[in-house]
This record gives structure tokens, sequence and C-alpha cells, in this order.
């Protein structure tokens, strides 16, 4: 195939080729990621096309349809159709694209199921929660003498407050839920290790001293955006084993293949 003589498109009235066009993907370094994701596109369009089990129905479309507009505040129809425009759709593109996108994420599940649990099981004590007040200040001295004082006193709201009323710019407070994988390992297995109320530290972290105190413990649920994060990671672990069976190569096959056209794989069940 002369990618050379294959025009693709044209700007300020020249014309483009295949091979320019592939040419200045491979100068910018951006050939081979390009290739991957037409390939991850391809191998997920064709798994969608082929499968029956990934029914959509028109309640689900609208209702998602409601929720994009909400989320991006176009409920007026001149400002939808504004959008639309901008985007280079119409009505019924917009409606193909919220079925593949429903599709898509009914596949991630379908995918994804036979080794969720485990996976949740495997990750859970990083996903775990914890709630703490940290107080961070800029100095040893003054972390080691507020926890000194908080446990003299028993009362931490009090003691820091004054702390953070006396330096404002050297004492700062807040109240968090972290996640046990966001935190230092050695903060996190010091916080899993206490109890609730404790007081932990003061522990050095990006040069500052933190002093914790720890309020609940929230296991992780295998429900909502956490589930949805590890189908999302099963999900991309297929793909790339798939892709690692493919063959690509420029140009024509020496067999004749037709890829899922969007009709047929936007088609609603």
């Amino acid at each position: 195939m002369d990618f050379d003589s294959t025009p693709l498109l044209s700007i300020d009235e020249t014309s483009l080729s295949l091979g320019t066009v592939l040419r200045y993907y491979q100068l910018s370094g951006r050939l081979l990621p390009w290739i991957r994701d037409i390939v991850e596109q391809h191998i997920t369009f064709t798994e969608i096309q082929q499968r029956d089990d990934l029914n959509v129905t028109l309640a689900e479309v609208e209702q998602a349809a409601v929720e994009i507009r909400v989320q991006q505040k176009l409920t007026d129809a001149t400002t939808f159709q504004q959008w639309l425009d901008s985007q280079g759709m119409n009505y019924e593109l917009f409606q193909n694209r919220i079925v593949l996108n429903l599709k898509l994420e009914k596949l991630k599940s379908k995918i994804a199921a036979p080794n969720l649990q485990a996976l949740f099981d495997e990750q859970k004590s990083v996903l775990d929660q914890v709630e703490v007040s940290c107080v961070v200040l800029a100095e040893e001295a003054h972390a080691h003498q507020l926890r000194a004082q908080i446990l003299e006193a028993n009362d931490f709201d009090r003691i820091v407050g004054e702390y953070a009323v006396a330096d404002p710019l050297k004492v700062s407070v807040m109240k968090s839920e972290i996640r046990f994988g966001q935190l230092p390992e050695d903060v996190r297995e010091t916080l899993r290790k206490a109890s609730i109320g404790d007081l932990v530290g003061p522990i050095s972290m990006e040069q500052r001293w933190c002093v914790f105190r720890v309020e609940q413990f929230m296991p992780a649920v295998l429900e909502g955006q956490i589930q949805r994060s590890l189908e999302d990671r099963l999900f991309q672990q297929w793909l790339v084993e798939r892709a690692q069976e493919v063959s690509v190569k420029l140009g024509r096959s020496t067999e004749t293949q037709s890829a899922a056209s969007s009709s047929t794989v936007l088609a609603a069940a």
C-alpha cells in the first residue's frame, strides 16, 4: 500500500497523505502510542459487537443523557444544541456515544467479574480508610510539646486551637479521610495499630512534623468508586493480554476483514 499517495486530510488547501501524517507521528514519538490505542479500540469494539449480554435499555440511555446534560450545565435546549455543534455531533451521534459508553461499562464488569473479589481482597488493606485530625507543625520541638500538653490536659481540641491561634503561620490543622494506600508505609502501619482517639506522632512528613488523632476506621467495601476502579484495572489487564495476541502491521491485510461498524456496535437491544 502506497501511503504517500493515499490522501488523508487537507490543511489550508494543502493535502496531507497518510504517509506524511504517519511520519509526523513517528517524529513526535506518538506513532506507537497511537497504534496501540487503535488496537485497543478495535479489540474493544469487536468484543462489544460479538457479545449478546451487553443489552442497553432506552431508559438507561435517557437517564445517562439527562445526567450528562445536568453535569455539563446543558439543560437549556439552545445551549445544548450549541454544545453538540461544537463537538461535531448531532443528537443521534450523542445517543450512540452514550450507548457505547454504557456497553463498555457493562463489558468491563463482565470481564472483571471472575477476578474482582480476589483483587479486592488483595488490595483491601490499602483501600481501607482512616479518618484523622492532623496537626502540622514546622518544628519538631513544638510537635513534641503539643503532644505532651494534649496528653496532660486530655483536651485535643482546646490545645490544638490555642496553638493554631498563637502561630497560624507555623501550625495548621486539618481533618480528613485518607486511604491507607495514600500514606507512607511507616505512617500507614503506625496508624493501623492505633485505636480510635489515640495520638500518633510526631511523625516527620515532607519537612514538617505531624501529630495525628485517630477519629475512626472505615473498612473498604466492594462497591461504588472502588468497584469501578478495580474493574478498570482488570479490564486494562485483559486489553493488554489481548493486544499481545494480535498481529499488527501497517497496510492492507492479506485477508479481507471488516471492522465493526459504529451502527452495529452501538445498536441498542
